[in-house]
């Protein structure tokens, strides 16, 4: 088990929408924000479909990279590194050589050593098709890059899926759960969140439960899947 959080390297954090980031390395980010990484968290999408209601499409993209930002700046990280891509595979459900355009465009950039990638299946499977994105860049773009598979709220790692973990305290699960809060629009999604087991809750039990199974010291952990190929 590896438990080494990246120090002084170049990262890529992609996110298929505001809060999955948090939701599966809330805590992780927390320490590559405060490691001397070089880094940004990519938004794949602007997630404006999961805000119920009928306000505009214009003011829910608005609002969802309003609580994007307002969440991450609770665990160190700054506008600058922010990244809203707002690909249209969210829009056409097909994965397009303008999503992957953008993506490798992004790559050849910023030339990270290593990326995150959201591997779980989400309902209208904007994570998959996501991942798939990153998957055609990343061939494009040849460059060895060392990759880490992570999980939003709608799928677990089993433990033995599991070969680098981030264990974290008390202290800085509050951060997360802190961070996880100002996605004030999914607090009305019931996909995702009901008042009777929130959100924040249900990742708590999970990073508790991962920490557990593994056998840490550390009373939570954040499990990911590393490889060199998605």
């Amino acid at each position: 088990m590896i438990d080494q959080i990246p120090e002084h390297k170049k990262i890529l954090i992609f996110s298929p929408h505001p809060d999955d980031e948090v939701i599966g390395m809330g805590a992780t980010i927390y320490h590559i924000a405060h490691r001397g990484n070089v880094f940004k968290i990519v938004y794949l999408t602007d997630g404006e479909r999961g805000v119920p209601g009928s306000m505009v499409q214009s003011r829910k993209k608005e609002l969802r990279r309003k609580e994007a930002k307002k969440a991450v700046a609770v665990l160190g990280v700054r506008e600058k590194n922010l990244e809203f891509l707002n690909l249209p595979y969210y829009y056409t459900r097909m994965v397009t050589e303008e999503d992957v355009d953008e993506v490798f465009a992004l790559l050849t950039t910023f030339m990270p050593d290593i990326i995150f990638v959201c591997i779980d299946n989400d309902p209208n499977s904007t994570h998959k098709k996501g991942a798939e994105v990153i998957d055609e860049a990343l061939i494009q773009y040849e460059i060895p890059t060392i990759i880490y598979c992570y999980k939003s709220i709608w799928e677990e790692f089993k433990p033995r899926e599991v070969n680098f973990c981030v264990g974290f305290d008390h202290r800085i699960m509050e951060l997360k759960i802190e961070a996880l809060k100002q996605f004030r629009s999914q607090q009305k999604n019931p996909d995702v969140h009901t008042p009777e087991d929130p959100l924040w809750e249900r990742v708590k039990r999970r990073d508790s439960k991962l920490a557990s199974e593994l056998g840490m010291k550390q009373p939570y952990g954040e499990g990911f899947f590393r490889t060199e190929s998605l």
